[in-house]
């Protein structure tokens, strides 16, 4: 935030306490937050999957952008290739406060169906095959594992990437209301494998 222009009316949120203390970052549970304000961009980057209530994340980015405003959505994937070989291993799913993971599909037909409309969709990597393979062989973790294990994987990273099913998904959208649509085809902690 500290890179954005001046002049812009920037604010922040983040459950965590990390004992910042400034006007504009605001501690608490986003969706459970009161906005004054409706923004013209509203950025969620890794933040959707430790809701314990996707939908209700999800209409409250809607709700506090602005009509045509920018929506910008960083999560993990859970139709990445990663995900599909590791399962319960895969590094993203061993995170506790992970409660949630959606997928581009699923993501895009949820905003469209509230009026947003869909202007770019891609997948990237965090390299959580690496990490994966670690959980998977129960190896203790450590930079040096982790950068031998990530160039091993570098094909499958580069599979990954060009055919999007990559660890991780961004979706750049314009807001909008509409219709509405329930969200499914989401994998919930429960349903972890």
């Amino acid at each position: 935030m500290q890179y954005l222009p001046k002049s812009w009316l920037v604010h922040g949120c983040d459950i965590v306490n990390y004992g910042i203390q400034k006007p504009n970052i605001w501690v608490g549970n986003f969706e459970k937050l009161e906005f004054k304000n409706k923004y013209s961009i509203v950025r969620a980057s890794h933040s959707l999957e430790h809701s314990t209530n996707p939908k209700k994340f999800i209409d409250k980015l809607i709700q506090i952008t602005e009509d045509n405003g920018l929506i910008i959505i960083y999560s993990p994937n859970s139709d990445s290739i990663a995900y599909k070989i590791f399962k319960r291993n895969w590094d993203t799913l061993t995170v506790e406060s992970h409660f949630c993971i959606l997928n581009i599909s699923t993501l895009t037909k949820y905003l469209e169906d509230h009026g947003c409309k869909i202007l770019y969709t891609n997948t990237y990597t965090l390299f959580s095959s690496a990490t994966s393979l670690i959980n998977y062989f129960k190896i203790r973790k450590s930079s040096s594992v982790f950068v031998l294990f990530a160039i091993l994987l570098l094909p499958l990273t580069l599979i990954e990437y060009f055919i999007k099913k990559s660890d991780s998904f961004v979706i750049y959208a314009r807001g909008g209301r509409g219709k509405g649509h329930p969200l499914e085809g989401f994998v919930k902690r429960k349903d972890f494998p």
